[in-house]
């Protein structure tokens, strides 16, 4: 099996580990400069007013808010850019927008599942890492989820194949033509 996968603690040790150490130059960056990736991550508002340190709630606010983003609108604006990505709340068209996203999503979210069921690697860990990290960062948008557009469009095809049954190579076909 990929990784290891046979001995679970060994492979949740391995990652851990190897995540730490992929992670620690930034670290040590930042903790020598006195800014960095983790001070952006936990500051507070940057008004003057504000607190220069996140609270809690606020914290908790902003992830919940980039998660309905990239639930409902991102998808669609990465998976069929340009066509999507001009759509703002008040066009005719956000609501089919909010519908892409969310159906993309789900079928992301299906085939990572179905993926990580039959054989989990580094990959499907690093892919909800990510996104997880994407989700607490205090800016949002497509363009941070490019790094694992390809994981996404992968995901989504893993769950069309499975739902589509016999008619696989329809729907492949189909799939890859869409990406086109």
């Amino acid at each position: 099996r990929a990784l290891g996968a046979d001995r679970p603690h060994d492979l949740g040790a391995g990652l851990l580990l190897g995540t730490l150490l992929g992670l620690a130059p930034w670290f040590i960056r930042g903790s020598i400069c006195g800014s960095g990736y983790i001070a952006f991550l936990f500051r507070g508002d940057q008004d003057a007013s504000g607190p220069s340190v996140i609270t809690i709630g606020a914290f908790l606010s902003r992830c919940l808010h980039n998660l309905f983003i990239y639930v409902a609108k991102v998808p669609a604006d990465t998976f069929f850019f340009p066509f999507f990505y001009n759509v703002a709340k008040d066009h005719p068209a956000f609501g089919v927008k909010i519908t892409v996203s969310v159906v993309l999503f789900v079928l992301i979210v299906y085939g990572y599942l179905k993926r990580v069921k039959k054989n989990c690697t580094g990959m499907d860990v690093y892919v909800p890492a990510f996104f997880i990290i994407c989700v607490c960062w205090p800016v949002h948008g497509p363009r941070f989820i490019i790094p694992v557009f390809g994981f996404f469009v992968y995901y989504a095809m893993t769950a069309l194949v499975s739902l589509a049954g016999k008619k696989r190579s329809l729907v492949t076909g189909v799939f890859i033509l869409l990406l086109i």
